[in-house]
């Protein structure tokens, strides 16, 4: 999977802008991003984010996707001068604690080295962003490459080989 995205990621980044995840070269344009319901203002909802906009140190490019709790968006921190991924959790306060869980995970496994934390998603990053529909806990992370389902239909959904796996 390693070198699957090593093979997708530019060699230097494009004329465009620092990180290129506007192009079609950068591993992300390939990554379908269906549109969460952000339009219209719903306390405990989404968080309507717009390119351009910046969170702490995160400029938004482009958005990855969307799922129950979150949207997830590839960004530019100004900081690090490196692409990172801002995941904008749902303000209700169920997914706030699903948020703090989580963050909490990311720290324990980032303090565990030797013990399998090079296999889990570095949190650059956290903090909470107040907006229309509530305050959201906001996470920036390492970018990982395409999503779990781009990989599924690249073995046209037969499974994933177990070398691959592991």
């Amino acid at each position: 999977l390693q070198e699957r995205y090593n093979s997708l990621m530019p060699s230097r980044p494009c004329a465009c802008c620092p990180c290129c995840p506007c192009c079609p070269c950068c591993p992300f344009a390939t990554v379908p991003a269906a549109v969460a319901d952000t339009a219209r203002p719903s306390t405990g909802g989404y968080h309507p984010v717009r390119v351009g906009e910046v969170y702490n140190n995160t400029i938004v490019i482009r958005k990855l996707g969307w799922g129950h709790f979150s949207t997830v968006w590839c960004g530019w921190d100004k900081k690090r001068q490196q692409q990172v991924a801002l995941k904008v959790q749902k303000s209700a306060t169920h997914y706030t604690e699903a948020a703090m869980d989580e963050i909490e995970f990311l720290n324990k496994a980032a303090q565990q080295p030797g013990r399998g934390s090079d296999k889990v998603v570095r949190l650059l990053d956290s903090f909470r962003h107040s907006g229309p529909n509530g305050t959201h806990v906001c996470m920036v992370f390492e970018p990982m490459g395409p999503n779990l389902l781009a990989l599924i239909k690249d073995y046209n959904y037969r499974g994933i080989p177990m070398d691959i796996v592991r």
